[in-house]
């Protein structure tokens, strides 16, 4: 009897795991630049927003950046749609339902450059983080096509995305492996 009770108790946890896992969106890909440095965040943060622009984004531009945030280890502060044109310094682009040859180096260069998005049952996202038309890293994301900007598992998956793209500790800090260092 306690094998029994023990098996059913690891079934249900393993439900629970897989339909946790269903809400959260598939990073498939993200990449810091060398010179990506946490700091740059706080800069951009410090400045009072966070410029974002957002091509072909299905729902209010104002509605999505109102969900956005920082990773929680750095300074709040809100984020801003704004265009190509009037990116600034340090800014976020999001490409949704984008082709997936738009990569980070050419979505901080010319970020209405690609093609326009295919809907479908499933979500795909772009995200870079620039510093002018230089990428500083990049990270893409392949959630359930959400309901609204609102919707939880948009919320979560964004918030995945956001902390991928933006990590509190530089992948590329780290000791040396020289004996001369």
């Amino acid at each position: 009897m306690t094998q029994a009770i023990y098996r059913a108790l690891i079934a249900g946890l393993t439900a629970v795991a897989l339909v946790g896992c269903a809400q959260s969106g598939n990073i498939s890909r993200d990449f810091q630049n060398p010179g990506y440095d946490p700091q740059l965040v706080q800069f951009m943060a410090a400045t009072g927003q966070v410029p974002v622009v957002l091509v072909d984004s299905p729902f209010d531009d104002t509605a999505v950046a109102g969900q956005l945030a920082l990773p929680s280890f750095y300074p709040q502060a809100p984020f801003v749609p704004v265009s190509a044109t009037q990116r600034q310094d340090a800014h976020i682009v999001l490409l949704f339902d984008s082709h997936a040859s738009i990569d980070g180096v050419k979505a901080c260069r010319d970020p209405e450059s690609g093609p326009p998005g295919t809907g479908g049952s499933d979500m795909s996202i772009q995200a870079a983080f620039c510093y002018g038309t230089d990428e500083i890293s990049e990270a893409h994301l392949q959630v359930g096509r959400p309901s609204g900007p609102s919707d939880p598992a948009f919320r979560t998956a964004m918030a995945q995305l956001m902390s991928r793209l933006m990590p509190t500790i530089s992948p590329n800090a780290g000791g040396c492996a020289d004996a001369d260092c």
